[in-house]
């Protein structure tokens, strides 16, 4: 597990990236990243239609990403995506004034999620001019212009959590 993550075939793709692309959105320079990555055992055998894990294989992951600006802002994900997994949720909290926290129960599909953000995301990139663009480049859908700017001043410090049940049934 430990030299698939080192050889960077395990871990969520992107993970870094997505943390890196919220600091840009918060315009907020990132001057230390740090990530881990553990396994996460089964503790039972856990049949899926699909295969078998055994009781002490690894059954998914645990992996978290920080990153620390100059001027003290942080941002912090966790994703623990494993089969069967108790009470799966995604949450974010956004440490500001006034503080805000979001709970989604079940949590959101990634790879579904992906999707519908690209297809959503087609007129706007269709009247964007013409290169390579980021996701903060573009407006968020039904406004006229990138939003970041004005939230970057009052937030603090961002968490997002992530567990989802990944049961493959």
């Amino acid at each position: 597990f430990r030299s698939l993550w080192r050889d960077g075939k395990a871990g969520h793709a992107g993970f870094q990236e997505s943390l890196l692309l919220v600091a840009h959105a918060m315009g907020w320079e990132i001057e230390s990243l740090e990530e881990n990555l553990e396994p996460v055992i089964a503790e039972n055998r856990i049949k899926t239609d699909h295969f078998t894990v055994e009781a002490g294989q690894t059954r998914g992951l645990h992996q978290i990403v920080q990153g620390h600006s100059r001027q003290g802002q942080s941002i912090h994900l966790d994703l623990k995506m494993y089969l069967d997994a108790p009470d799966p949720h995604d949450f974010v909290h956004l440490d500001g004034d006034p503080p805000v926290s979001c709970r989604l129960e079940d949590g959101v599909a990634g790879d579904i999620a992906t999707v519908a953000a690209l297809v959503n995301c087609v007129p706007r990139l269709q009247a964007a001019p013409a290169g390579v663009r980021l996701m903060t480049d573009i407006p968020l859908s039904g406004t006229q212009t990138p939003r970041h700017k004005a939230v970057a001043q009052s937030t603090a410090a961002l968490s997002i959590s992530d567990t989802l049940p990944h049961n493959y049934d």
